[in-house]
């Protein structure tokens, strides 16, 4: 599965550089913050797994979806660690800006 997850992040990387367009770039950010254990249906967190999205880590024991443990539910550093729907607000909240700032403000 991470192999294909790299694969079409890898295509999506490209379609960003080929066109000029932004890219909120998930998976890097995931394996930046938490290269070896971001995925939530690891064995360690099985106990968290009651509800799959309550793991500590930024995919749920899904597998698929980003995780939303309740108790990471600011955005602090931990929390951007830990709470995978709260990392992609916030890379979401800055790539809009970035678009505000370079493409929709008036030129001077």
């Amino acid at each position: 599965m991470v192999e294909k997850s790299k694969a079409f992040a890898d295509v999506q990387r490209k379609v960003a550089i080929d066109f000029n367009l932004p890219l909120i770039d998930f998976q890097a950010e995931i394996l930046a913050r938490r290269p070896d254990d971001w995925d939530g249906t690891l064995a360690k967190f099985r106990s968290d797994a009651k509800d799959v999205y309550q793991v500590p880590t930024l995919i749920a024991a899904d597998g698929v979806h980003p995780s939303a443990p309740g108790k990471y539910a600011d955005y602090s550093e931990e929390a951007l660690k830990k709470n995978g729907f709260q990392l992609r607000n916030v890379l979401t909240l800055h790539a809009y800006a970035d678009v505000i700032r370079l493409v929709l403000a008036p030129a001077k």
